[in-house]
């Protein structure tokens, strides 16, 4: 088992930390996207409000700013203009412009109801 996992979107880490506090509260956009989609078979019904809009990128034609800029839900000027730089937010780090500060929740799964 492991302590800490990176997630990673066109080749560049987006969020890395503690697995539990990843896993409990993620805190970039496409980190909570994925940990949305995770099945579940005893708890609530997954939505379509975590799919993720528009396609990615092309990896051997990255934008300026931010790689998730297109598909990011949260998206604003900033993250079309510059790429955003790994910060720390406590134990974990973050590359997003706007790590931290409070989005509408993806509906993210409890470790209880991950089975």
């Amino acid at each position: 088992m492991c302590h800490r996992v990176a997630v990673m979107y066109l080749g560049r880490i987006v969020e890395i930390g503690p697995v539990e506090d990843l896993m409990e509260n993620p805190k970039h956009p496409y980190t909570q996207s994925l940990l949305a989609a995770i099945p579940r078979i005893n708890g609530p019904r997954v939505t379509e409000n975590f799919w993720l809009k528009g396609e990615p990128a092309n990896a051997a034609n990255l934008p300026v700013g931010c790689r998730f800029q297109g598909r990011c839900p949260h998206v604003k000027p900033i993250c079309r203009e510059t790429d955003p730089e790994d910060r720390a937010i406590g134990d974990s780090r973050v590359a997003c412009h706007f790590a931290g500060e409070v989005f509408p929740p993806f509906p993210v799964a409890k470790k209880e109801q991950i089975s």
